[in-house]
């Protein structure tokens, strides 16, 4: 036994490679966004349907280049092109919240790291927002009239594409803060209606109070609409000689009279302050799934299976067994272990006719394994599987074919004669099994509490 518990030890310290982990995460976030299919083919519908519209307000034929008037026609689009970008980032607060109490779960049952699930996140919302903001870039840029140039496209892509990582990291982030969905749409809210306000298009950087301005710096939108507003009013379209301020160009004097930056070099310090905010909002996200817990109360049972293993044989004395949880019981559970269970039945007539010359059809092959008092074992496998016969050759349903294999019930050999006087067996509930000492105090209640659903060994076969 000392020898056990030192086996066990070592085997808690033993953990799954960074590699596996990741690896495991990801694929399941793979599988989970072929489920939530529905969802990505609304949200692309939606952000078309948005650009189609837009396009139609700002349509290149109405749409000129000579006037700062002109500039504040093109900024307009600019910045429903950002904020449509930024609001379609927000079903990432729904979607967090919904999938933050399997997170607790698996953090208190498997100890799954925080760095793990938004790795893998991270990596599969990748294809998503470019496809998302290209569908906005293909269908708005030419049928707008922006910058004839596809260099300028594409930085116009790239500027979209990390706003719209960094949209959907920080509400990410909101609702692994808020963890409940009423604190979370309020956290998103108070966070949306700063980030506009301070973005520098709503009022200008230049008309905030000295002792607000640093609000403008702190918002995103106000990188996001610096860099696509430089792309698009440096453009060689809008160098017609106009003087204002420092401005030598009308596209430089439509920047300076909103309050932006003109010079090109921050177009590419506005995309690396983006980048910098989705990977802040992502640390910190990691920080929170790893220090927060659940807001709602749950016990889980965190002790592996050989721990239970050990505990269980310390508790066994004699073939009794006493339960952990102490649960008041009007009978005296007993364990059932079965060993090398075999199942044959005459063969089918059917299959005989296409030349099968077998006379048994073997339908359990080698199936070993064990009821436990307070155990609860899930029975899987596909239709077909067998999981019915197991159940019924272990009950002593099957009064037809061959069986082959033990059966012990508490440590001694099962006779069908007295098991039958002392178990109850509900048959279309997948599989309840009830063994008491006195069928008086046998009923369906009590068949429900100590419910057993038995692991089906791989190897069984049709």
């Amino acid at each position: 036994m000392k020898q056990d518990r030192i086996l066990c030890q070592s085997h808690e310290r033993q953990s799954i490679s960074h590699w596996n982990i990741f690896k495991a995460c990801f694929l399941r976030e793979v599988l989970l966004l072929k489920r939530n299919s529905p969802v990505q083919i609304l949200k692309a519908i939606q952000i078309t349907f948005l650009a189609f519209i837009l396009s139609t307000l700002f349509f290149r034929t109405e749409m000129s280049q000579d006037t700062i008037f002109d500039g504040n026609k093109y900024m307009g689009a600019l910045f429903m092109a950002v904020a449509a970008v930024n609001f379609n980032g927000m079903t990432e607060l729904t979607m967090t919240v919904k999938r933050l109490p399997i997170s607790y779960k698996q953090k208190e049952l498997l100890r799954l790291p925080g760095w793990a699930i938004l790795c893998s996140t991270f990596l599969i919302s990748i294809p998503m927002s470019l496809m998302e903001t290209g569908l906005w870039t293909c269908s708005t840029y030419f049928a707008i009239g922006y910058a004839p140039s596809p260099v300028r496209f594409f930085q116009q892509l790239l500027v979209l594409f990390v706003m719209h990582q960094m949209s959907t990291s920080l509400y990410g982030l909101l609702a692994s803060l808020g963890r409940t969905q009423v604190m979370a749409n309020m956290l998103g809210t108070e966070a949306l209606i700063a980030i506009f306000i301070l973005g520098g298009f709503i009022i200008s950087k230049d008309k905030l109070q000295p002792w607000l301005r640093w609000g403008c710096w702190a918002s995103p939108f106000t990188y996001s609409l610096n860099a696509v507003a430089l792309n698009e009013f440096l453009d060689n379209r809008w160098a017609t000689v106009f003087y204002y301020r420092n401005a030598n160009s009308t596209g430089q004097a439509i920047l300076e009279v909103r309050g932006l930056i003109h010079e090109w070099n921050w177009y590419w310090v506005c995309v690396g302050v983006l980048f910098g905010f989705s990977l802040i909002f992502n640390i910190l996200s990691i920080i929170a799934l790893e220090f927060l817990n659940s807001p709602q109360e749950h016990h889980v049972n965190t002790k592996s299976q050989k721990v239970q293993d050990i505990q269980y044989r310390d508790q066994t004395v004699g073939g009794r067994v006493s339960l952990c949880d102490q649960v008041n019981l009007p009978f005296h559970p007993l364990s059932i272990v079965f060993s090398q269970i075999n199942y044959f039945v005459d063969m089918p007539t059917e299959i005989r006719k296409h030349g099968v010359t077998e006379k048994k059809l073997q339908l359990l092959r080698d199936v070993s394994g064990a009821f436990r008092p307070g155990v609860l074992t899930a029975l899987m496998g596909i239709t077909g599987a067998a999981k019915t016969t197991l159940l019924d050759v272990l009950a002593g349903r099957k009064t037809g074919g061959y069986i082959e294999g033990t059966i012990n019930i508490a440590g001694h050999q099962k006779k069908q004669e007295t098991f039958s006087r002392i178990s109850v067996t509900a048959t279309r509930l997948t599989f309840i099994l009830h063994v008491s000492q006195s069928m008086s105090h046998c009923s369906f209640q009590h068949t429900f509490d100590c419910l057993q659903i038995l692991i089906l060994n791989k190897e069984i076969y049709l």
